[in-house]
């Protein structure tokens, strides 16, 4: 169970609670208390998450796009102090660019700086319609448009999550049976059985295949095994498939494989059905603004 709640969350219900009733410099400040906390702010956020879900990020996207976001962060952060009204117009034009631009990545990053750069530009717009009563209107707009961009979004994120982890699955693909030949502490051929899954957010090759092996068991009875030259140089026969020692040992691998596959899953679909909660618990906030 994972607990500590991450710092994208924090700032999406900081945006969600607030927009509808509170000062937007007093968001500002909640959401960056001091300026070191907005200077990698949306780019830390998806490194927590990525780093939460086990995903290696895509870093030219977050070279590129995360640093524009950064840059609206930085500069949300510095107006409560400077009060200079410049500093939200530069804000709503970029942040509106920005917006259009992340929509084209629907990719877990992509859809997670999204949110982050909407919940953003919905608080600078909210300051800017305590100046500008002419935003109220631009305020509820943009909480319906970017309530309709984001909420299936978190559907995506979810189903990334789900796809980002193969099933269970036999090893050998049931080509053979592993069967190592006998040895002088044992006279007799000796089989387990080995499944794996895959995780399809590991680029690293020494451990994107997660590997289970049985206990071996010793195969006493020569009937449950062929020999012959070649490879493999032994193979199961009927007899030893059907074998009820021999069922129980595949059974009880297949069991255990898909057990530590399902917890895996789990762990990352935990964190992302989190953050779907969140992004619809904040689009309905968006859609009353």
């Amino acid at each position: 169970m994972i607990n500590d709640e991450l710092n994208w969350q924090k700032i999406l219900k900081i945006g969600a609670s607030s927009l509808g009733s509170s000062i937007g410099t007093a968001i500002i400040s909640e959401m960056f208390p001091s300026e070191d906390s907005a200077q990698e702010a949306v780019k830390q956020a998806v490194e927590e998450i990525c780093d939460r879900v086990k995903k290696i990020i895509d870093q030219a996207f977050l070279d590129h796009y995360v640093a524009n976001c950064d840059s609206i962060a930085r500069r949300l952060q510095g107006y409560p102090e400077s009060g200079d009204v410049n500093i939200l117009h530069g804000i709503y034009d970029d942040g509106s660019d920005l917006v259009s631009d992340l929509v084209r990545f629907e990719t877990f990053e992509g859809i997670t700086a999204l949110v982050y750069i909407c919940t953003l530009h919905l608080t600078d717009i909210k300051a800017l319609s305590e100046i500008d009563s002419g935003y109220k209107a631009t305020l509820s707009r943009c909480g319906d448009e970017y309530a309709a961009l984001c909420e299936p979004r978190g559907d995506q994120l979810v189903y990334f999550t789900n796809v980002s982890v193969g099933d269970a699955m036999y090893a050998n693909s049931g080509l053979y049976d592993m069967i190592t030949a006998p040895t002088t502490s044992n006279s007799y051929p000796t089989l387990k059985y080995r499944f794996n899954f895959v995780d399809e957010w590991d680029e690293n090759l020494d451990t994107k295949v997660h590997i289970y092996d049985s206990d071996p068991i010793s195969l006493t009875d020569p009937l449950w095994y062929t020999e012959s030259p070649g490879i493999p140089r032994y193979r199961l026969t009927e007899a030893g498939r059907n074998s009820s020692s021999i069922q129980r040992l595949y059974l009880s691998a297949k069991n255990e494989i898909i057990s530590q596959r399902d917890t895996f899953l789990n762990d990352r679909l935990e964190i992302t059905n989190n953050m779907r909660e969140n992004i619809r618990r904040a689009c309905d906030e968006w859609r009353n603004l």
